[in-house]
């Protein structure tokens, strides 16, 4: 072992290179499986977007989206409200570079936040912000608007219900359980129609 040794102080640099070479190999084959999942989870799969949260967010968008959600003192701390006012010249000509919208708008912008605390909120705002966009959506708009053009039928009232009972008659009870059988769904699904 020695005798080998010996003759391998000649080319010692080399040997260090090569032990370091296969180093940085083993390293490149145990990541290349997480580079793949990543490639196909968030490049494929998600269209290249790794979080569905706004970055930054309009004050009035972000009012909008807070109408969906119960949650809004959760999902205001985890942002940070910008505007002309606020911020001194330096840090506004920062920002204006960046989002050219803030010259007349006010902006929410994500606080750092860790893994968890991103989870947690993307959790909070993922129906908020996929009824938003649904609401906000021109075909769904027009659907909406379509609706309140059809003319709804009067409104039921619980006495309408009853004089529409089978077997009622004025100065009777509604319902009288042992003489009478309540009203069944069957009726209500033919006042309906």
């Amino acid at each position: 072992m020695f005798k080998i040794l010996k003759n391998l102080k000649k080319s010692a640099l080399s040997v260090a290179i090569i032990v370091l070479l296969l180093c940085v190999q083993a390293w490149a084959d145990l990541t290349l499986p997480d580079y793949t999942s990543k490639i196909v989870n968030v490049g494929i799969q998600q269209g290249g977007i790794a979080n569905s949260l706004p970055e930054v967010i309009r004050k009035n968008q972000m009012n909008n989206l807070l109408i969906f959600t119960k949650e809004d003192e959760n999902i205001l701390s985890k942002y940070t409200l910008i505007s002309k006012n606020s911020l001194e010249e330096k840090e506004f000509n920062k920002y204006v570079k960046k989002y050219p919208v803030l010259e007349s708008e006010d902006l929410y912008i994500i606080n750092e936040l860790s893994k968890d605390e991103l989870n947690e909120l993307g959790t909070l705002m993922a129906k908020p912000l996929m009824i938003l966009s649904n609401v906000t959506n021109e075909q769904t708009t027009e659907k909406i608007k379509e609706l309140w053009r059809i003319p709804m039928p009067e409104p039921l009232t619980g006495w309408s219900l009853v004089n529409c009972a089978p077997g009622w008659r004025p100065g009777t009870a509604l319902m009288r359980t042992r003489t009478r059988s309540p009203i069944k769904t069957e009726h209500f699904l033919t006042l309906l129609n």
